[in-house]
């Protein structure tokens, strides 16, 4: 599964969230009814040493409520965030993203925010993931066997 993919099944499998809000992938289609979220992908930055491949990427949670007074965003918040104990929401949560392994999922940073009568949060989540597959120190230990003629 890839990393978006991931996100999508995790909401998909939290029935609290499900029933809370719904979620859109960088963008809502026109005229959605509140509330939603939409998660995008702000930054994806990849890393390696001679034994180990990481993507660190950090993705952009965008809540959007139209009730007058807050309380329905603060609970679409700790709906979000969830009970990392309980297996719920989203804070340290192992994603299963195909040939990587969650190193951490960790809230970053929050800003609120009301505009023309409509409640936002925007949320950023910080993900490190490790490469599983065949890694980067399996490749340069063969690349410099085959230079030094080491079978």
């Amino acid at each position: 599964m890839k990393l978006m993919e991931a996100i999508y099944a995790r909401y998909l499998l939290d029935s609290n969230m499900t029933t809370l809000f719904t979620l859109w992938d960088t963008e809502a289609p026109p005229k959605t009814k509140y509330p939603y979220i939409i998660y995008s992908l702000s930054v994806d930055d990849f890393d390696f040493n001679m034994m180990q491949e990481f993507e660190d990427c950090i993705i952009l949670f965008d809540l959007y409520s139209d009730e007058k007074s807050p309380a329905q965003l603060e609970e679409m918040f700790d709906v979000l965030k969830g009970i990392p104990a309980a297996g719920t929401g989203f804070d340290f949560y192992d994603l299963p993203v195909d040939n990587f392994q969650t190193i951490v999922m960790k809230r970053e940073e929050v800003t609120k925010t009301r505009e023309e009568c409509i409640w936002h949060y925007a949320i950023t989540y910080k993900i490190l993931l490790e490469y599983t597959g065949v890694g980067a120190g399996s490749r340069f230990c063969s690349n410099f066997y085959n230079l030094l003629s080491i079978y």
